[in-house]
């Protein structure tokens, strides 16, 4: 009997013993697999926020690839506004012969422009020099406060040189070229201006004379001139006629050529 009963318990002591030792195998392999599967999604979690940081770097550097050409304010301003995700504000003063066609410079930069930055909101404003206006009447209603530029961080400014040619002397363009700088200056010290001449003329002589005279003006006040007569033939050259219409206006090639160089530039291309 004792031995019957013996026999009993050394069979229930041993089921226990490896019930026992199953379960704490069991358990101890969820825990491994518990714990793996939480390095794994901290591991995964990792992944994505070094692929987010990599995304933000390359399209930070993109960005700064893109207005490399610009002035170093100019460069500030585009970071953090991009960065504080504000929109820029951007004015064009044309004349009236560059807006004689429904595609012109303002037009050709606002597009490409709106595209190349994606990442920032451009709102942009177009005003046109008055009609027949020289850079006296400009210079006057600049300064009777005609037209506002306040918040504005880029403007364009189309020297209106070509009003002036046979109406003002040279040395009078200069002098009310550098009134408008001043003025300019004083007034809106955290707007970045950039100043670029008309269209060139062919067989033209007094006229390039001019637009070097204020170049030489709009550099010494350390503002950017953009000179897209780079683009075009040189003024001698009778190929600088198939950019112009019959009136001397840009016509498709010339408004094209004039455009794509202002592109060029605020693309760092």
């Amino acid at each position: 009997m004792i031995k019957k009963f013996l026999i009993v318990s050394c069979l229930i002591l041993t089921v226990f013993i490896v019930f026992s030792g199953q379960r704490a195998w069991v358990n101890s392999q969820e825990a491994i697999h518990q714990s793996s599967t939480t390095n794994d999604l901290d591991t995964v979690s990792e992944s994505d926020e070094t692929n987010d940081s990599n995304l933000d770097t390359e399209k930070n550097d993109s960005f700064v690839t893109l207005i490399a050409n610009q002035p170093e304010k100019a460069q500030k301003m585009w970071l953090e506004n991009q960065q504080n995700d504000q929109p820029v504000d951007i004015t064009l003063v044309a004349s009236e012969s560059a807006l004689s066609s429904s595609q012109n410079w303002t037009t050709i930069l606002e597009e490409e422009l709106t595209s190349l930055y994606n990442g920032v909101k451009l709102n942009f404003t177009v005003i046109q020099h008055p009609d027949e206006g020289t850079s006296q009447d400009w210079f006057e209603a600049f300064e009777e406060g005609t037209y506002d530029f306040d918040d504005q961080e880029i403007v364009l400014y189309e020297l209106p040189t070509l009003r002036d040619n046979g109406v003002l002397s040279t040395d009078d363009q200069v002098v009310y070229m550098n009134g408008f700088l001043e003025e300019f200056q004083s007034l809106l010290p955290e707007s970045n201006l950039f100043v670029l001449p008309s269209q060139p003329i062919y067989q033209a002589t007094v006229y390039p004379e001019q637009v070097k005279a204020v170049r030489d003006a709009v550099e010494d006040f350390g503002f950017t001139y953009l000179d897209h007569w780079t683009e075009w033939p040189s003024s001698d050259n009778m190929e600088l006629e198939d950019y112009l219409t019959e009136d001397k206006d840009p016509n498709s090639l010339g408004h094209t050529t004039w455009g794509t160089y202002l592109v060029n530039y605020f693309s760092a291309n």
